[in-house]
């Protein structure tokens, strides 16, 4: 039996996300959200590479 481990894609932080990406693209981040945003994609590559290792 293969394990994954799941995305953190719980609704709330997908409209986190969604409201984080569209103020970067007006350019409107403050320097705590593009921590935030820095983070979220930091968390996205590891669940993608501990996935990628239990696959194997």
């Amino acid at each position: 039996m293969i394990t994954t481990v799941p995305k953190p894609s719980a609704f709330i932080h997908e409209i986190q996300l969604e409201t984080l990406l569209e103020k970067k693209k007006a350019d409107q981040l403050t320097l705590d959200e593009v921590f935030e945003l820095e983070a979220i994609g930091e968390l996205d590559r590891i669940c993608t590479h501990m996935n990628a290792m239990l696959a194997n």
